[in-house]
C-alpha cells in the first residue's frame, strides 16, 4: 500500500497505469493463481474440506444476507439495492490469496478456493438479482463461465484427476500466479 500511495504522489501511477496493472492482475495472474490450486495433491481428506469451505462460506453469505435485508430499508433509500448487494458478499478475490499464501501457506490457498467458488457464485446471481430486482439465467451463465470460474474450475479438475502437468509448466503457472500479492 505504501509504495502504491508513494508512486501515486510522484506520478507514477496514472490511471492508464493503474488500469494496465488492473487487467495484469485479472487477466494473467488471477487465472495462473486459481489453476495452480489444483497442484495439490489429491485427497479425500482434501476434498471434503473444500466442499465444507464452499458450504460455510454460502451459510455465511446467505446470514449476511438475511442481516442485509433487515438491516438496510429500501423507504427512503435510493441506494438499498446498492448497499444490500454489496453488504451481503464476502470479497474474496486475488488480493486475499497473497495474504491467505504468505500468512498460512499454498494449502490454506488451495482451501480459499471454495470461498471463491461460492463468493462469485452469489455475487453473479444473487447481487445481480437484488441489483437488477429480477433473477435471470444470464447471471448464472456469466458467474460459471467468467475466466475466474473457468480458471477455478481447471485447478479443481486437476486436483480430482490423478494426472500431473510436467513440472516446466506448473512452476511456470504457479510462478506467474505467485505474483498476484
Amino acid at each position: 500500500i505504501l509504495i502504491g500511495y508513494i508512486g501515486a504522489r510522484r506520478g507514477l501511477l496514472t490511471p492508464e497505469r493503474t488500469s494496465h496493472v488492473t487487467s495484469l492482475l485479472t487477466e494473467i495472474t488471477l487465472p495462473c493463481m486459481l489453476i495452480s490450486l489444483g497442484f495439490t495433491s489429491y485427497s479425500a481428506d482434501k476434498a471434503a474440506t473444500i466442499g465444507y469451505v464452499f458450504i460455510t462460506s454460502a451459510i455465511a453469505q446467505i446470514f449476511c444476507m438475511v442481516l442485509a435485508i433487515f438491516t438496510i430499508k429500501k423507504k427512503d433509500n435510493p441506494e438499498w439495492a446498492l448497499e444490500r448487494g454489496t453488504s451481503y458478499t464476502l470479497n474474496a478475490g486475488f488480493v486475499g490469496g497473497a495474504i491467505i499464501t504468505s500468512m498460512l501457506g499454498s494449502e490454506a490457498l488451495f482451501y480459499s478456493a471454495g470461498v471463491i467458488l461460492s463468493s462469485n457464485i452469489f455475487i453473479w446471481v444473487i447481487v445481480l438479482w437484488t441489483m437488477s430486482g429480477e433473477m435471470n439465467k444470464e447471471g448464472l451463465i456469466h458467474a460459471l463461465t467468467s475466466k475466474t470460474m473457468i480458471c477455478l474450475f481447471i485447478g479443481l479438475i486437476l486436483f480430482f484427476v490423478p494426472f500431473e502437468l510436467p513440472t516446466p509448466v506448473t512452476s511456470a503457472i504457479d510462478t506467474i500466479g505467485s505474483t498476484s500479492g
